[in-house]
């Protein structure tokens, strides 16, 4: 069972100027309000959460997440400031650092550093959208400033056992390009783990496309 760290984060500055005279410690720095992740991850709740919609309305951050009585609880980010908050991201790619380059047993069990580059894992996502509605958003953000989505309003994956097929794929929305829908149209039979079929990365990818060359890619799903 994964524990809250035992030191406390003592709130939210945007830097270490705005921290209290004489209050030394841990803060959580956030540098713009429009920072996807913040620098410093935000404190966990010392209860875990059965989704990211139980989290403090505008505070995105770390938080444990227990879907069931009878699961681990486990670490996830929640995204808090895009379309409405209450988001879980369950991969996040800004600058290459992380081989995603993987084996089957990797995208399983997730791998990466929350708080920076990191995929969730196959397991988690599955048990999470298995637990009720969910809708799928991809985000991404050029190094240029230029901005683009994709939101499917259902979401859900299979289990382990079924290969973790993309079981559901909702209704899209938004300024990028429908490439999830257009790949289930263009072979409606191909089965296999869902991280590859959403363009995550898999063992079967080029060893350097992991390398983000031109901005960052955010995927949240969020309960409905």
């Amino acid at each position: 069972m994964l524990l809250p760290p035992t030191s406390s984060f003592n709130g939210s500055v945007t830097s270490c100027n705005e921290a209290p005279v004489n209050g030394s410690g841990p803060y959580w720095i956030q540098v713009s309000e429009n920072s996807s992740l913040p620098t410093v991850p935000a404190p966990l709740r010392q209860e875990p959460c059965k989704s990211c919609k139980d989290a403090p309305e505008n505070v995105s951050g770390v938080y444990l997440i227990q879907v069931s009585e009878n699961s681990y609880p486990f670490e996830a980010f929640c995204e808090q400031n895009s379309f409405g908050g209450g988001w879980l991201v369950f991969q996040y790619r800004f600058d290459g650092s992380l081989d995603f380059y993987r084996n089957w047993t990797e995208y399983k069990q997730g791998f990466g550093n929350i708080n920076k580059e990191f995929w969730i894992g196959l397991e988690r996502l599955y048990q999470l959208t298995s637990q009720g509605r969910y809708e799928l958003l991809v985000e991404l953000k050029a190094f240029n400033g230029s901005y683009r989505y994709a939101q499917y309003d259902e979401f859900q994956i299979g289990s382990e056992s079924e290969q973790y097929p993309l079981k559901k794929l909702g209704t899209y929305s938004g300024t990028a390009e429908d490439a999830l829908n257009r790949q289930k149209a263009s072979c409606p039979s191909c089965h296999g783990p869902a991280g590859p079929r959403l363009g995550l990365g898999s063992e079967k990818t080029e060893p350097n496309s992991n390398r983000q060359q031109d901005g960052s890619i955010n995927v949240t799903t969020v309960e409905r």
